[in-house]
């Protein structure tokens, strides 16, 4: 790539007249800053801030920070991010996931189970659970954390999961012991509680004291998810050796107590900023 700054309107024609062909390809820029820019593009990707104009001319650092910046712009806001876009191919998931657990759960009511419909239902669902660790390295490898993917990969998450634990608390997947085949009631209920009373909470600290709340993840958090993925693997996959009500309780167990944590944490930043005590008239 070349750039050539500093120049005047003559000086352009010249050097595009004497350099016909190099200059098919270049884009005149004029900034108020760095003045008149030619813009070569033989090889955008590569600033290189020296022009090889045969010693007739010079490229002034401010221009070449001018171009530089130009183009920076335009390919960081011309498209979404690869790491957004493999979430938003994980939300897209959710739905085909709960279709194919409920249209198995239907067969198997019927007396005659489609077998396919549960692997489609397990396939899907590993692959989205696989997605949440792709979007999240290409995102850090790349430098493509957004804001947009701060608010997106949260929701693929928490609706993947919640979406497995209601889907098989409704519909019973187990064609010869219905205890194995679906959740116990108080199940999803209990994560749909632990998740609404984070969110409300977040929102109210947020209200009252703003830009000074800290959200702290807890290892009990990152255990009851996994607890939970351990849950819905033991339904979709029909797995023995271990009875699924204790993997349940102890799923709940770790989620009622991580809620609570959040909720103490909340509480003392509350009495910190003074607004967990009574107003003095």
């Amino acid at each position: 790539m070349q750039y050539l700054g500093g120049l005047t309107s003559r000086s352009i024609d010249s050097h595009q007249s004497r350099n016909r062909e190099k200059t098919a390809s270049c884009l005149n820029l004029y900034s108020p800053l760095a003045g008149y820019l030619v813009v070569c593009q033989e090889d955008f990707a590569d600033f290189t801030p020296l022009a090889n104009c045969g010693g007739r001319c010079r490229t002034p650092i401010l221009g070449w920070r001018f171009v530089k910046t130009f183009y920076d712009y335009r390919s960081e806001n011309t498209g979404m991010t690869t790491a957004n876009k493999i979430t938003i191919v994980r939300i897209a998931m959710i739905p085909l996931f709960v279709l194919m657990a409920i249209y198995y759960g239907e067969s198997i009511q019927r007396g005659a189970p489609l077998e396919w419909q549960r692997y489609t239902a397990i396939v899907i669902f590993l692959v989205a659970a696989a997605s949440d660790g792709i979007d999240g390295y290409v995102a850090r490898r790349y430098k493509q954390r957004s804001a947009l993917g701060s608010i997106l990969d949260p929701i693929a998450d928490k609706g993947l999961l919640l979406s497995a634990i209601i889907t098989l608390s409704i519909s019973n997947w187990s064609v010869v012991d219905p205890d194995y085949g679906k959740f116990p009631a108080w199940f999803p209920v209990l994560v749909i509680t632990r998740d609404a009373v984070i969110l409300v909470g977040a929102a109210i600290l947020h209200l009252l004291i703003g830009d000074k709340m800290r959200v702290k993840p807890s290892w009990t958090g990152k255990v009851a998810t996994v607890c939970q993925m351990c849950a819905i693997a033991w339904v979709m996959l029909q797995l023995r050796f271990l009875p699924l009500l204790f993997v349940v309780i102890v799923a709940g167990i770790f989620t009622f107590i991580s809620g609570m944590i959040y909720v103490v944490d909340g509480v003392r930043q509350l009495q910190a900023e003074g607004h967990a005590h009574a107003k003095v008239d």
